[in-house]
């Protein structure tokens, strides 16, 4: 894992386009308030299920479907 020193630093997320998607509105600015992990080896659905026994993304994830995607919705 590498630490992402992300504390005080901001990005814009999002989008107000009449084009952009739902998932995608509203846009605005989000600012870290701390520093974080990231992993870098992706982690697949049946990766977390085998570690966790859980499947935090629902059947019908509009990312996707299958045991081979990157696991969502997770911290």
């Amino acid at each position: 894992m590498i630490e992402v020193l992300s504390a005080g630093k901001s990005f814009h997320q999002g989008w107000n386009d009449t084009a952009a998607t739902l998932d995608e509105k509203p846009g605005m600015v989000t600012t870290f308030t701390y520093d974080y992990w990231l992993d870098s080896t992706d982690v697949t659905r049946q990766h977390y299920f085998d570690l966790t026994g859980k499947s935090p993304v629902p059947v019908d994830s509009q990312y996707g479907v299958g045991n081979n995607y990157p696991v969502c919705f997770v911290s």
